[in-house]
């Protein structure tokens, strides 16, 4: 399926890059309100803040976000913050929940705490109590036996927890990812400065192949079209949201590629800035499929027994394309966890 894909690029998708004029702009509006959001998520955040930054009134904003998106976007900043405290009380057992409250944009640690057991079914401290990524793998028996919430288990996307099980991860890569000699000793830490990028984002989708590598062959259309950036042989994906916290209809990505910092943002392609930051780099050489299994072990394997947390940056991905490989067989892929120490 997949070489069927790239072999017929032509075809896939054509009317995408003929979407309307008005249409663009709207999406390009939004994905610019987005990204304001992202980047003040704690902060408190306005409408006519959020409407400036994407170029259009509050009120036209909130309707056109709400049509696209199915979301308001009180609602959707709401969702966001949620998601994000339960990743902090899983990934960052070092914060308190008041910490957690304050990181993510909430008044107080009460209004905090009434808000995330009405969308969860539990508590905080419940999940504080419960869920720890030391033993993501056993994630999916806590929260059906010793949880056993049916609220919890409806919105949380247990089944997602299934990929950090050990013994499938040594299915899936093989025994060398667990030697210290060839696995661990492999993921070096580094530090990146800010990188100006021009990105496509995608929401949902995030496990169809056909999806994926029509969003990647989208993008790759339109720098192919850009007369200083048309000889990349490497592009980003950058992954703003978890399928473990996030509908699968509701999650984002961006394709994205570097830029100048003078480029000219227009209504086909938006601009941002993914962030400096602490990274733990691992490279190889792979084919699409085995990559959610190495995000799977660098988050369930490497990162427990490192001197560091996971940080609320969104995962890192560069791709770099062999000309003479199909890149469905294989491709190198420089995988980037975001870190925090503990």
């Amino acid at each position: 399926m997949c070489q069927q894909l790239y072999k017929n690029m032509s075809l896939i998708d054509k009317n995408i890059t003929k979407t309307d004029p008005t249409t663009q702009r709207k999406l390009h509006s939004i994905n610019r309100a987005m990204d304001f959001i992202d980047t003040h998520i704690n902060e408190k955040l306005s409408l006519t803040d959020i409407g400036n930054y994407a170029n259009y009134s509050a009120q036209h904003l909130q309707k056109i976000f709400s049509e696209t998106i199915g979301e308001g976007i009180g609602e959707y900043i709401k969702r966001l913050r949620l998601e994000q405290a339960i990743r902090q009380l899983i990934y960052n057992p070092s914060r308190t929940i008041l910490n957690v409250s304050e990181n993510c944009g909430f008044s107080n640690q009460a209004n905090f705490s009434s808000t995330f057991k009405q969308h969860f079914g539990i508590s905080p401290s419940k999940v504080k109590k419960h869920l720890h990524f030391h033993n993501l793998g056993q994630f999916r028996k806590i929260i059906n036996n010793e949880i056993n919430n049916h609220h919890f288990s409806s919105v949380v996307n247990s089944d997602m927890f299934t990929v950090y099980n050990k013994e499938l991860l040594l299915q899936k890569l093989g025994a060398e990812f667990f030697d210290e000699n060839t696995g661990y000793n492999r993921v070096q830490l580094t530090t990146i400065s800010d990188i100006a990028v021009a990105y496509s984002r995608n929401i949902g989708g995030v496990h169809n192949p056909d999806k994926i590598g029509s969003a990647h062959y989208r993008f790759y259309t339109w720098l192919m079209s850009q007369t200083n950036y048309n000889n990349k042989k490497e592009y980003y994906t950058h992954t703003l949201d978890r399928t473990d916290f996030t509908s699968l209809s509701k999650c984002r990505y961006d394709v994205a590629s570097t830029v100048a910092d003078n480029f000219a943002e227009n209504s086909s392609i938006n601009t941002k800035i993914i962030k400096e930051g602490r990274y733990a780099m691992f490279s190889c050489d792979t084919s699409r499929k085995k990559v959610p299994f190495i995000w799977a072990y660098l988050i369930s394997v490497w990162l427990p027994s490192s001197a560091y947390e996971l940080n609320n940056r969104p995962l890192l991905q560069k791709n770099i394309i062999h000309p003479d490989i199909n890149p469905c067989d294989s491709f190198t892929v420089e995988f980037y966890l975001p870190l925090t120490p503990k």
